[in-house]
């Protein structure tokens, strides 16, 4: 499409595992895409055990 894409993601809040992130996608000056997105953070050796059925 021939216009340079700008990724602008900035930490709104952080409650115990969990942060909220915003996500903004800009083409030149002209904002195309927003997100609002909540991500938590997990511990990945349980999560592995769980997987595999251990406790």
């Amino acid at each position: 499409m021939g216009v340079e894409l700008l990724l602008k993601a900035r930490v709104e809040g952080e409650v115990g595992r969990k942060s909220r992130v915003i996500c903004e996608v800009w083409a030149d000056d002209v904002l195309t895409v927003s997100a609002d997105s909540v991500f938590v953070r997990v511990d990945t050796e349980k999560l592995k055990h769980k997987a595999h059925g251990q406790a």
